[in-house]
């Protein structure tokens, strides 16, 4: 089976001084227009939590695939946004990086069960036809049809389960996912 690119999600948390909180806010509204025109980007959360005597900034990003996040991690904006938050920065940097989060895209990018229905009813019959027409093209009258349907189900069953219902979901909730982000931009 082929690999299939799913939602990562990147977490990074900075400590701040407080007294630096208006920068770092001025900084952060410039990244999100930037990388909310980056390809395979799904989403962004900043949060400041404050302490005695600091701020921490936690930062969520949400790509569609490994591949977008990576190209953004190599992005000239992304290193001259590093470089500026940096400065700024006191102690250590935190990065965690989660993958397979279909979850926890935006409600308006996940498949409701109506839609999940659908698909399967798509599969269901194409597959069923061009499987039983494949059947009857290459081996036609040989197996007992008892035997010869309950193949196709299995065969239609191990295909839909395992390859074309999450290649479909997968694309549906990119696709979902674009032209939510594409309405919340235009808003």
């Amino acid at each position: 089976m082929p690999k299939q690119d799913t939602p990562l999600l990147s977490v990074i948390v900075r400590r701040f001084n407080q007294h630096q909180e208006v920068q770092l806010q001025q900084a952060i509204n410039n990244i999100q227009k930037e990388v909310s025109q980056q390809a395979g980007f799904v989403g962004l959360q900043n949060s400041f939590s404050h302490s005695k005597n600091y701020c921490e900034l936690v930062t969520v990003f949400t790509f569609d695939s490994e591949e977008s996040l990576e190209n953004w991690k190599r992005s000239s904006t992304r290193q001259a946004f590093v470089e500026r938050l940096d400065k700024y920065s006191h102690g250590d940097v935190t990065h965690a990086q989660f993958d397979n989060l279909g979850l926890l895209l935006p409600e308006k990018a996940q498949l409701r069960k109506i839609e999940m229905i659908v698909i399967l009813i798509f599969w269901i019959l194409l597959l069923g036809a061009g499987l039983r027409h494949l059947t009857n093209t290459l081996i036609p009258g040989i197996l007992n049809p008892f035997i010869q349907n309950a193949l196709l189900i299995s065969t239609s069953v191990l295909l839909i389960s395992y390859f074309f219902l999450p290649w479909s979901s997968l694309q549906i909730i990119k696709l979902k996912a674009h032209l939510s982000t594409k309405n919340h931009q235009n808003q």
